[in-house]
């Protein structure tokens, strides 16, 4: 991200590393398997939604949110 005028990023809480990678080929011949291809920007309101979807959300969220629009 460096030099990025604008960048996002999202933390992993306890990720798990396999033992032996995965090949694409391999999760593409378990099904119909696409990576991301895209991303979506939210307004307030659907951050807000998120937070009392996901109430772990609503702590690391909740900063964001008053600094966007005040509740």
């Amino acid at each position: 991200m460096s030099g990025a005028t604008q960048a996002s990023g999202i933390t992993l809480k306890e990720p798990v590393t396999f033992d032996e990678p995965v090949p694409l080929a391999a999760l593409r011949a378990a099904g119909t398997f696409h990576p991301p291809q895209s991303y979506r920007y939210l307004k307030a309101d659907d951050l807000r939604q998120v937070t009392a979807a996901a109430p772990i959300a609503d702590a690391a969220l909740s900063k964001v949110l008053s600094d966007l629009v005040p509740v």
